[in-house]
């Protein structure tokens, strides 16, 4: 990354410090919001893929390690993020084809 950006290594360090990271936290953090985007996408209908496939293309080689960092990002593990918000979309359409609330 340094290299790419033409910096030294520490201009990039003190960089994401002032942003309060690193840059290892950042990438992983960037990696992670990927994965829940497919995730989505797969909620919206838009994508049909295992959940590793996703884990595997935001560049995780290790499926523990990725439904550890997502539970930590997101509060919950891959797979129950996709059942959480595929059950309130499921009730979110039934209520509005029905007119009721929750």
């Amino acid at each position: 990354m340094a290299d790419t950006l033409r910096l030294s290594m520490r201009q990039v360090q003190r960089s994401f410090a002032s942003l309060g990271t690193t840059p290892t936290k950042y990438l992983l953090i960037k990696r992670l919001e990927h994965a829940r985007k497919e995730i989505d996408q797969i909620i919206a209908g838009r994508r049909v893929e295992l959940i590793s496939t996703i884990a595997f293309e935001a560049g995780f080689s290790d499926l523990s390690y990725f439904q550890r960092t997502f539970r930590r990002a997101f509060g919950n593990t891959p797979r129950d993020y996709l059942s959480g918000i595929a059950e309130r979309v499921h009730i979110g359409v039934e209520d509005s084809a029905t007119g009721r609330g929750p």
